[in-house]
């Protein structure tokens, strides 16, 4: 994730979570950037230090499970989840 100038800014960062991702390259995260209550950005901290601002609410899980993310496309259909 690079910084760019107008890129949006996380309104709230939680982290230190587990995080299970449905990609092998990623299949873990610690840390989620929000924005106007939607998911900005998921990764490693470190990674998304570039969304934050000194008023950036920070929240650490301390180690919690967070849930998994999964692309709309996963195959989730037909199990509760609105197609």
């Amino acid at each position: 994730m690079s910084a760019s100038s107008g890129s949006p800014t996380a309104d709230l960062l939680l982290v230190n979570g587990r995080v299970t991702m449905l990609d092998p390259a990623n299949p873990e995260a610690d840390a989620v950037a929000i924005a106007d209550g939607r998911i900005l950005a998921v990764g490693r901290r470190r990674d998304l230090a570039v969304t934050t601002a000194p008023d950036t609410q920070v929240i650490d899980l301390g180690g919690a499970p967070g849930g998994g993310l999964y692309p709309r496309h996963a195959g989730t259909a037909g199990r509760g989840d609105p197609a």
